[in-house]
């Protein structure tokens, strides 16, 4: 376990170090999660999330999430949200958009591991990186984690993640990948917090895409992201 830990510490030590020598910008993002159960399968959940940029020294983005929960049977799960973003613009004014979002998640389950694939079909509704009008962006995100259940308090995962632009008329295929590192803690029976470092990596440009104000002009952004995640369920 201590060394498990350890290395978890130097990877995002040494990940710290090439986000500010080489790459565009240290981020952070922190969430407060809320999950009430309604019968055995049906739940509803809020998330708060916050972000920083620019090597976390400024406020860049705010979102609150309400969704709902269908636990179809052990190995999936429906869920469908609504999305209220507050992002900071160039002009360093809020402007909010609304996005929605339909997630099929599947889950296996062998001895200590477990594997989970999620689906989401998410629409973007809000202001186009012009600032002059609105528009729609549909994303089909793929993502895959492993856990490992180390101890009863403990687990480790990595995971991997793709968007796919489904209406974009200036290019197809992946627009941004992610990856993640990350560890669990039980801190109490329905409580956890979730510690995690992720490389994003946004692999095509222009105004369709909602990118980043400060690197607007590179041909290649990489964002190095610390997340801390703390969960309750009641």
């Amino acid at each position: 376990m201590k060394t498990a830990l350890l290395s978890l510490c130097f990877l995002f030590s040494m990940a710290s170090f090439q986000a500010q020598t080489y790459y565009n910008d240290a981020q952070l993002r922190v969430n407060l999660a809320l999950e009430k159960r309604i019968t055995k399968k049906l739940s509803v959940s809020i998330d708060q999330q916050d972000r920083f940029y620019k090597n976390m020294g400024e406020f860049s983005r705010s979102a609150f999430d309400f969704g709902i929960n269908l636990k179809v049977n052990k190995w999936l799960k429906l869920k469908a949200d609504y999305v209220l973003i507050s992002k900071r613009n160039k002009h360093a004014i809020f402007t909010e958009r609304n996005w929605f979002y339909l997630a099929a998640v599947f889950k296996y389950e062998m001895n200590k591991f477990k594997f989970f694939y999620r689906n989401m079909v998410q629409v973007r509704m809000g202001v186009t990186n012009s600032d002059k009008s609105s528009m729609m962006r549909i994303y089909d995100r793929n993502k895959i984690t492993l856990r490992h259940e180390t101890t009863r308090r403990w687990a480790f995962w990595l995971a991997t993640e793709v968007y796919i632009p489904l209406n974009n008329t200036q290019t197809k295929g992946i627009d941004r990948t992610r990856y993640f590192i990350g560890t669990t803690l039980r801190t109490a029976k329905f409580q956890s917090l979730d510690l995690y470092f992720m490389i994003q990596t946004q692999v095509q440009r222009g105004k369709w895409f909602d990118q980043n104000y400060a690197f607007q002009n590179e041909p290649l952004n990489r964002y190095f992201i610390y997340g801390i995640n703390y969960n309750i369920e009641f």
